[in-house]
């Protein structure tokens, strides 16, 4: 068996996958850094302010709070999917490098003249 040349076995095996299963990975870890900060907001409390304007800024403040943690929700959701999409291009990448090996260093496996 004869090894294929590189332009001759990415002809057969197509495209090395897209994607960048590290940088993937690292804006995972940001967005899950940002979720628990954004989550990790306590009530705040504005103790001796009982005025109907103290009222109104504590039930602003309670809405930007429920934001908050439902942002970071969606955060950690978007986190979580990176990470299985990065997992998913990481092993297409193998198969892949493989198969191209295989076909460079060792041939096609078809008999020679009928590549």
């Amino acid at each position: 068996m004869e090894t294929l040349p590189p332009g001759q076995a990415r002809a057969m095996i197509g495209a090395e996958p897209e994607g960048d299963p590290d940088g993937m990975r690292a804006l995972a870890a940001q967005l899950r850094c940002t979720a628990h900060r954004l989550g990790s907001r306590a009530n705040v409390r504005l103790s001796h302010w009982e005025s109907d304007e103290g009222r109104r800024v504590k039930a602003r403040i309670a809405g930007a709070l429920r934001l908050a943690d439902g942002t970071a929700r969606n955060l950690l959701g978007a986190a979580d999917f990176l990470e299985r999409e990065a997992d998913a291009v990481a092993a297409a990448k193998v198969r892949w490098a493989t198969r191209y090996s295989e076909l460079v260093n060792r041939g096609s496996g078809i008999p020679e003249g009928k590549i």
